[in-house]
């Protein structure tokens, strides 16, 4: 507790000099670049993704089979490709794996 006298602070590092401020700005940077891997990925799904669409309906319009349109619908489907990309990516980034308890 401080009662009237002055206080003399040194600081060695603020504001965008922290360690917090580093790993935010590195964080940014990494979200901002995209891997190669996930460009490919993101150019892929742009076309594949109509294209199983369009099977879909196709095989719909030829077998009247709703159940099976679906079923091509629901396996062909790239979004567990493209969903996990980007989160292998941030998992990189976060760092090492912490140990199970």
């Amino acid at each position: 507790m401080n009662g009237n006298a002055a206080l003399t602070v040194r600081t060695t590092g603020a504001g965008a000099d922290t360690t917090l401020a580093r790993i935010i700005r590195r964080v940014e940077e990494a979200q901002e670049e995209k891997a190669p891997t996930q460009r490919f990925i993101e150019r892929f799904a742009r076309w594949y993704t109509p294209a199983i669409i369009g099977l879909s309906i196709l095989a719909y319009v030829i077998s009247r089979d709703l159940d099976l349109a679906l079923t091509l619908l629901v396996i062909g489907c790239p979004g567990a490709l493209v969903i996990s990309t980007p989160v292998s990516v941030v998992a990189g980034i976060g760092g090492r794996p912490r140990p199970v308890s």
